[in-house]
Protein backbone atom coordinates (compact mmCIF):
# COMPACT_ATOMS: atom_id res chain seq x y z
CA UNK A 1 0.00 0.00 0.00
CA UNK A 2 1.13 3.55 -0.63
CA UNK A 3 -0.61 6.99 1.05
CA UNK A 4 -2.03 7.34 4.16
CA UNK A 5 -5.60 8.56 2.83
CA UNK A 6 -5.27 6.89 -0.99
CA UNK A 7 -3.93 3.70 -0.12
CA UNK A 8 -2.63 2.27 -4.16
CA UNK A 9 -1.37 -1.01 -4.59
CA UNK A 10 -0.92 -3.75 -7.29
CA UNK A 11 -1.15 -7.97 -7.29
CA UNK A 12 -0.04 -10.43 -9.90
CA UNK A 13 3.45 -11.98 -10.46
CA UNK A 14 5.87 -12.89 -13.47
CA UNK A 15 3.25 -14.95 -15.35
CA UNK A 16 0.43 -13.77 -13.52
CA UNK A 17 -1.79 -10.73 -14.82
CA UNK A 18 -2.94 -8.44 -11.97
CA UNK A 19 -4.35 -4.92 -11.47
CA UNK A 20 -3.53 -1.49 -9.89
CA UNK A 21 -6.45 -0.34 -7.28
CA UNK A 22 -7.04 2.12 -5.44
CA UNK A 23 -8.57 2.41 -2.18
CA UNK A 24 -10.27 4.91 -0.26
CA UNK A 25 -9.41 4.74 3.71
CA UNK A 26 -10.47 3.93 6.44
CA UNK A 27 -13.70 2.24 4.53
CA UNK A 28 -11.08 0.39 1.88
CA UNK A 29 -13.84 0.65 -0.34
CA UNK A 30 -12.32 0.49 -4.06
CA UNK A 31 -12.28 3.76 -5.88
CA UNK A 32 -10.80 2.49 -9.41
CA UNK A 33 -8.51 -0.37 -11.16
CA UNK A 34 -6.36 -0.42 -13.46
CA UNK A 35 -5.84 -3.62 -15.42
CA UNK A 36 -2.24 -5.22 -16.60
CA UNK A 37 -2.36 -8.45 -18.75
CA UNK A 38 -0.49 -11.14 -18.69
CA UNK A 39 1.81 -9.59 -16.43
CA UNK A 40 1.25 -8.61 -12.56
CA UNK A 41 3.33 -5.96 -10.84
CA UNK A 42 5.39 -6.24 -8.10
CA UNK A 43 7.65 -3.27 -7.78
CA UNK A 44 5.68 -0.86 -5.15
CA UNK A 45 3.90 2.05 -6.81
CA UNK A 46 4.28 5.87 -6.15
CA UNK A 47 2.39 8.93 -5.26
CA UNK A 48 3.29 12.34 -6.65
CA UNK A 49 1.40 15.58 -7.05
CA UNK A 50 2.97 16.45 -10.30
CA UNK A 51 3.30 20.24 -11.50
CA UNK A 52 0.33 21.72 -13.05
CA UNK A 53 -2.09 19.21 -11.27
CA UNK A 54 -3.81 19.51 -7.85
CA UNK A 55 -4.28 16.03 -7.52
CA UNK A 56 -1.91 12.54 -6.31
CA UNK A 57 -1.35 10.75 -8.99
CA UNK A 58 0.40 6.73 -9.29
CA UNK A 59 3.97 5.73 -10.90
CA UNK A 60 4.59 2.58 -11.21
CA UNK A 61 6.85 0.09 -13.43
CA UNK A 62 4.79 -2.92 -14.16
CA UNK A 63 6.69 -6.28 -14.47
CA UNK A 64 6.33 -6.62 -18.13
CA UNK A 65 9.02 -3.26 -17.68
CA UNK A 66 6.80 -1.05 -19.03
CA UNK A 67 5.90 2.52 -16.80
CA UNK A 68 2.81 3.94 -16.38
CA UNK A 69 1.55 7.52 -14.87
CA UNK A 70 -2.15 7.01 -13.90
CA UNK A 71 -4.63 9.56 -13.04
CA UNK A 72 -4.72 9.37 -8.99
CA UNK A 73 -8.74 10.27 -8.73
CA UNK A 74 -9.85 8.16 -12.01
CA UNK A 75 -7.53 5.87 -12.29
CA UNK A 76 -6.98 7.45 -16.26
CA UNK A 77 -4.11 6.53 -17.99
CA UNK A 78 -2.39 9.09 -18.44
CA UNK A 79 0.71 7.87 -20.30
CA UNK A 80 2.84 4.86 -20.26
CA UNK A 81 6.55 4.42 -21.65
CA UNK A 82 8.65 0.99 -22.33
CA UNK A 83 9.06 -1.72 -24.96
CA UNK A 84 8.38 -5.57 -25.12
CA UNK A 85 11.35 -8.13 -24.11
CA UNK A 86 11.89 -6.36 -20.59
CA UNK A 87 10.53 -7.19 -16.87
CA UNK A 88 11.60 -5.65 -13.85
CA UNK A 89 11.25 -5.22 -10.30
CA UNK A 90 12.27 -2.28 -9.31
CA UNK A 91 10.06 0.27 -7.91
CA UNK A 92 10.52 3.64 -9.66
CA UNK A 93 12.05 6.84 -8.03
CA UNK A 94 11.75 10.78 -9.09
CA UNK A 95 14.26 13.11 -9.84
CA UNK A 96 14.89 16.40 -11.11
CA UNK A 97 17.08 16.20 -14.09
CA UNK A 98 16.62 19.19 -16.17
CA UNK A 99 15.38 22.80 -16.11
CA UNK A 100 11.92 22.01 -16.78
CA UNK A 101 9.31 22.56 -13.82
CA UNK A 102 8.84 19.50 -12.07
CA UNK A 103 10.04 15.84 -11.36
CA UNK A 104 10.95 13.12 -14.05
CA UNK A 105 11.18 9.13 -13.51
CA UNK A 106 14.01 6.79 -12.89
CA UNK A 107 13.76 3.84 -13.29
CA UNK A 108 15.34 0.38 -13.96
CA UNK A 109 14.27 -3.06 -16.38
CA UNK A 110 15.89 -5.91 -17.58
CA UNK A 111 16.13 -7.81 -20.81
CA UNK A 112 14.75 -11.33 -20.65
CA UNK A 113 11.81 -13.75 -19.54
CA UNK A 114 11.55 -14.69 -15.96
CA UNK A 115 13.80 -15.98 -14.87
CA UNK A 116 16.77 -15.54 -16.91
CA UNK A 117 17.78 -12.47 -17.29
CA UNK A 118 21.77 -12.73 -18.65
CA UNK A 119 21.64 -9.62 -21.77
CA UNK A 120 21.15 -6.06 -20.33
CA UNK A 121 19.56 -3.78 -17.80
CA UNK A 122 18.37 -0.16 -18.82
CA UNK A 123 18.19 2.82 -16.64
CA UNK A 124 15.77 5.55 -18.02
CA UNK A 125 14.71 8.62 -17.61
CA UNK A 126 11.24 9.36 -18.52
CA UNK A 127 9.52 13.01 -18.80
CA UNK A 128 7.01 13.21 -15.86
CA UNK A 129 4.59 15.05 -17.40
CA UNK A 130 4.36 13.81 -20.76
CA UNK A 131 5.87 10.05 -20.59
CA UNK A 132 8.23 10.74 -22.87
CA UNK A 133 11.54 8.83 -22.87
CA UNK A 134 14.77 11.47 -22.34
CA UNK A 135 17.19 9.22 -21.85
CA UNK A 136 17.94 5.29 -21.19
CA UNK A 137 21.80 3.54 -20.82
CA UNK A 138 23.10 0.10 -20.46
CA UNK A 139 24.20 -0.75 -16.76
CA UNK A 140 24.98 -4.54 -16.58
CA UNK A 141 22.68 -7.69 -17.08
CA UNK A 142 20.13 -7.74 -14.30
CA UNK A 143 19.13 -5.60 -11.42
CA UNK A 144 15.94 -5.60 -9.28
CA UNK A 145 17.31 -2.81 -6.61
CA UNK A 146 15.46 0.26 -7.01
CA UNK A 147 17.13 4.07 -7.48
CA UNK A 148 17.78 6.70 -4.32
CA UNK A 149 17.23 9.95 -5.54
CA UNK A 150 19.68 12.52 -4.21
CA UNK A 151 21.13 16.14 -4.79
CA UNK A 152 24.85 15.45 -3.89
CA UNK A 153 26.83 18.31 -5.05
CA UNK A 154 24.02 21.12 -4.31
CA UNK A 155 23.77 22.15 -8.03
CA UNK A 156 20.05 21.84 -8.26
CA UNK A 157 19.97 18.62 -10.03
CA UNK A 158 19.61 14.89 -8.49
CA UNK A 159 22.04 12.21 -8.85
CA UNK A 160 21.03 9.17 -9.65
CA UNK A 161 22.49 5.84 -7.28
CA UNK A 162 21.74 2.57 -8.73
CA UNK A 163 22.95 -1.57 -7.64
CA UNK A 164 23.27 -3.34 -10.88
CA UNK A 165 24.81 -6.74 -11.76
CA UNK A 166 26.90 -6.72 -14.73
CA UNK A 167 27.25 -10.43 -15.01
CA UNK A 168 24.39 -12.96 -12.92
CA UNK A 169 25.80 -16.33 -12.75
CA UNK A 170 23.86 -19.59 -11.74
CA UNK A 171 25.31 -19.43 -8.32
CA UNK A 172 24.89 -15.77 -6.67
CA UNK A 173 27.66 -15.89 -4.53
CA UNK A 174 30.05 -15.65 -7.88
CA UNK A 175 28.20 -12.87 -9.79
CA UNK A 176 29.33 -9.79 -8.97
CA UNK A 177 27.61 -6.08 -8.81
CA UNK A 178 28.53 -2.33 -9.66
CA UNK A 179 27.16 0.68 -7.33
CA UNK A 180 27.15 3.29 -9.89
CA UNK A 181 26.18 6.67 -8.62
CA UNK A 182 24.84 8.99 -12.05
CA UNK A 183 25.21 12.88 -11.92
CA UNK A 184 22.07 14.58 -12.56
CA UNK A 185 23.22 17.29 -14.64
CA UNK A 186 25.25 15.60 -17.42
CA UNK A 187 24.83 11.81 -16.88
CA UNK A 188 27.69 11.38 -15.96
CA UNK A 189 29.28 8.54 -13.67
CA UNK A 190 30.75 10.14 -10.88
CA UNK A 191 30.99 6.82 -9.14
CA UNK A 192 31.52 3.13 -10.40
CA UNK A 193 32.78 0.74 -8.09
CA UNK A 194 32.50 -3.59 -8.35
CA UNK A 195 32.27 -5.81 -5.57
CA UNK A 196 32.01 -9.40 -5.02
CA UNK A 197 28.32 -11.12 -5.13
CA UNK A 198 25.24 -10.59 -6.55
CA UNK A 199 23.07 -7.37 -5.15
CA UNK A 200 19.15 -7.50 -5.30
CA UNK A 201 17.96 -5.13 -2.32
CA UNK A 202 17.59 -1.61 -2.32
CA UNK A 203 20.00 0.47 -0.42
CA UNK A 204 19.78 3.09 2.11
CA UNK A 205 20.95 6.55 2.29
CA UNK A 206 21.13 8.47 5.37
CA UNK A 207 23.05 9.91 8.00
CA UNK A 208 23.19 7.26 10.46
CA UNK A 209 25.87 8.89 13.11
CA UNK A 210 24.50 12.47 12.93
CA UNK A 211 28.58 13.56 12.35
CA UNK A 212 27.42 15.41 9.10
CA UNK A 213 28.52 12.67 6.30
CA UNK A 214 26.21 10.79 4.38
CA UNK A 215 26.33 6.70 4.55
CA UNK A 216 25.71 4.28 1.94
CA UNK A 217 24.44 1.11 2.91
CA UNK A 218 23.78 -1.48 0.68
CA UNK A 219 24.02 -5.38 0.66
CA UNK A 220 25.45 -7.88 -2.11
CA UNK A 221 25.61 -11.66 -1.69
CA UNK A 222 26.39 -12.00 2.15
CA UNK A 223 27.76 -8.55 2.57
CA UNK A 224 26.41 -5.63 4.26
CA UNK A 225 28.41 -2.48 3.48
CA UNK A 226 28.45 0.98 4.44
CA UNK A 227 30.31 3.98 2.37
CA UNK A 228 30.52 7.43 3.67
CA UNK A 229 29.73 9.95 0.67
CA UNK A 230 31.08 13.03 1.65
CA UNK A 231 29.34 15.62 0.14
CA UNK A 232 28.75 19.48 0.50
CA UNK A 233 26.69 20.84 3.25
CA UNK A 234 24.10 21.64 0.55
CA UNK A 235 23.24 18.20 -0.06
CA UNK A 236 19.77 16.86 -0.21
CA UNK A 237 17.80 13.96 -0.10
CA UNK A 238 15.07 13.67 -2.32
CA UNK A 239 14.49 9.49 -1.96
CA UNK A 240 16.89 7.48 0.28
CA UNK A 241 15.58 4.26 0.48
CA UNK A 242 13.10 1.96 -1.09
CA UNK A 243 9.21 3.44 -0.34
CA UNK A 244 10.86 6.73 0.37
CA UNK A 245 11.70 9.08 3.62
CA UNK A 246 8.37 7.97 5.18
CA UNK A 247 8.53 4.42 4.15
CA UNK A 248 5.32 5.12 2.16
CA UNK A 249 5.63 5.15 -0.70
CA UNK A 250 4.72 9.30 -1.21
CA UNK A 251 7.32 11.81 -3.18
CA UNK A 252 6.55 15.01 -1.58
CA UNK A 253 5.87 17.97 -4.07
CA UNK A 254 9.17 19.88 -4.69
CA UNK A 255 11.26 22.02 -7.28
Amino acid sequence: MVGLNHPSSGVGGETLPGHLFRLDFPEMTERWRFRLAEKGLIGSPIVHCFTGTEREDVVVTAFNGKTYRVNGLTGELMWEEGKEGYETYVSPGLARLNENPGLDVVTLVSQGTWPVYQTESLMKRIDGASGELIHEEKVGNFTSSSPLIADLNDDGFDEVIILSNPVKEQRYDTSWSDLIIFDGRTRKRLVEETYYGLAAATPHLSDLDGNGVLDLIHSRWGVLQRTELRCPPGAKIRWNQFRGPNRDGVMAPGP
